[in-house]
C-alpha cells in the first residue's frame, strides 16, 4: 500500500478491514534457482484455519544478478483485531533451503467504519401485495470512534415505500439493532422480485453503507375485483280511471 516496511521497526498501517492489501516484494537473486515460490502471511488471526491471512505467487525461476518484483494480494478479514502483527515472507523451492523475512506491523482500524451485520425481514418468504413487511437491521461499528445518531433507512425504491430509524449510539467494536421497520406494500403492486435496501448513514451523514436483499412479492387478487353492484328497483305511482 505504498508504505515501505522495515525488518527492524514497527510500521503502522491504517487499513480498512475486509480489503485486499497489495504487498510488493523486490529481491535480488544471488544465484540461479528454479521453481521458487514466494508466500506472505500473518499469524494470530482467530479463524486462520478456515480463512487464512495469506497469499502466494505462482512458481517462477530466477537468474543470478537480476532484480525481481512480485506482487501479492493479502486479504484482511472483517473481524481482524487491531493489534501488533508480523508480516512473514517465505521464499523457497522444492527441496532447497528457504529464506524467511519478518516485518513487524501495527494494524489500525479507520476512524469511521460501519457495516451491516444482519438484515432480517418478515415474512421470510414471499409477501403479498397490500400487506406489511417488517425489517430490522443490525449495525456493527468497526471504526475507532463511537458513532452517534446513525440513521437506518429500509426501502423498496421501485414501489416508493420506505421507513427509517435512528440508533443513538453505536460504540466502537460493538453493534446495535433497529426497531422493526414497517413497510406497507401497495395493494396493486405487480408480482415479481424487488430490491429491498438497507441504507446506513453515519459520521454526521458524511458516510453511507448499504445492503440489498431480494423481496418476492405476490399479486393480490383483490386488486382486480370490480366493485360489487346492488340491483335497485323503483316504483311509480299507479293511476286509475275515475269511476263513471
Amino acid at each position: 500500500e505504498d508504505t515501505e516496511v522495515s525488518a527492524n521497526s514497527v510500521t503502522r498501517l491504517n487499513v480498512e478491514r475486509n480489503q485486499e492489501v497489495d504487498v510488493q516484494v523486490d529481491f535480488l537473486a544471488l544465484e540461479d534457482a528454479k521453481n521458487l515460490e514466494l508466500k506472505a502471511f500473518i499469524s494470530g488471526y482467530e479463524h486462520n484455519d478456515v480463512e487464512p491471512v495469506e497469499a502466494a505467487t505462482k512458481v517462477f525461476d530466477v537468474t543470478k544478478g537480476n532484480v525481481y518484483v512480485r506482487h501479492l494480494k493479502v486479504k484482511l478479514p472483517e473481524d481482524l483485531e487491531t493489534d501488533n502483527y508480523k508480516l512473514r515472507l517465505f521464499v523457497s523451492d522444492r527441496d532447497g533451503d528457504s529464506l524467511s523475512l519478518v516485518y513487524p506491523l501495527r494494524l489500525d482500524a479507520p476512524r469511521h467504519s460501519v457495516r451491516v451485520e444482519d438484515f432480517s425481514v418478515l415474512p421470510s418468504g414471499p409477501a403479498k401485495a397490500g400487506e406489511a413487511v417488517l425489517a430490522s437491521v443490525r449495525v456493527e461499528n468497526k471504526g475507532q470512534r463511537d458513532e452517534r445518531d446513525v440513521k437506518v433507512t429500509v426501502s423498496i425504491p421501485e414501489l416508493g415505500v420506505k421507513a427509517s430509524d435512528f440508533l443513538d449510539k453505536v460504540k466502537s467494536d460493538d453493534e446495535e439493532e433497529t426497531e422493526e421497520l414497517y413497510l406497507r406494500l401497495p395493494r396493486c403492486a405487480k408480482a415479481g422480485s424487488y430490491a429491498l435496501r438497507a441504507d446506513v448513514e453515519f459520521n454526521n451523514g458524511h458516510d453511507k453503507v448499504s445492503a440489498v436483499r431480494e423481496l418476492v412479492v405476490e399479486a393480490n387478487n383483490a386488486c382486480n375485483e370490480k366493485p360489487s353492484t346492488v340491483p335497485t328497483a323503483s316504483a311509480q305511482p299507479s293511476t286509475s280511471a275515475p269511476a263513471s
